[in-house]
């Protein structure tokens, strides 16, 4: 994707995100999703592989979800993940990388002291966002995830490319939090450089 600008950066705190609610979604065959979007069932990122695992059609909103997970992983229990997200139409990347860094702020205001996150901007009109966001799981533990999401117009339609990691725990959110500073950047980068194309925005 080239060099991006830093525009807004939040606190320097690691954060994490509660995602037991992101699988409230229509999913369509979960043991052996159909792809919808015209790419690879299996795709390669940082040395590490991912397949399809989930897609959360939403026809209503001219919306398609994927999710893929390393081999072995399981959803709702995953470390790692790899995203593809399709809303089909004309729609600005700056503003929707910018409503999600709002979200960010929102859950920092509501006593998520961990949320951080930062907004850049690329060339040809995308944009990222690299945020952090924390959750108490109902058993009491601590869930941390790392996201990057970057946000790109493609023949018709707003394509959202994501990577998410994620520690479970005290003692692996502790280990995860001080790997964080140094994972990020690659992470991030790798993620950036990763536009894949699809047939069937």
């Amino acid at each position: 994707m080239g060099s991006m600008v830093v525009v807004l950066a939040l606190a320097a705190l690691w954060g994490v995100a509660p995602c037991p609610a992101a699988h409230a979604r229509s999913t369509v065959a979960a043991a052996a999703p159909q792809d919808r979007t015209g790419m690879a069932l299996r795709h390669q990122l940082g040395g590490r592989s991912y397949q399809l695992a989930a897609v959360h059609p939403e026809p209503a909103a001219g919306r398609i979800l994927q999710e893929y997970l390393p081999p072995g992983q399981v959803l709702g229990q995953q470390t790692e993940m790899l995203m593809i997200d399709l809303v089909q139409g004309r729609h600005d990347p700056v503003q929707a990388a910018q409503r999600k860094l709002q979200e960010i702020l929102a859950r920092r205001e509501q006593g998520d002291m961990l949320a951080n996150g930062e907004l850049l901007l690329g060339p040809g009109g995308s944009a990222a966002v690299d945020f952090v966001l924390s959750a108490t799981l109902p058993g009491g533990g601590l869930v941390v995830e790392w996201n990057a999401y970057h946000y790109r117009q493609l023949d018709g339609a707003l394509v959202l490319t994501g990577l998410s990691r994620r520690a479970y725990g005290d003692e692996a959110v502790t280990a995860f939090l001080t790997g964080l500073k140094e994972r990020r950047g690659p992470d991030r980068n790798a993620l950036l450089a990763w536009q894949p194309e699809l047939s069937r925005p």
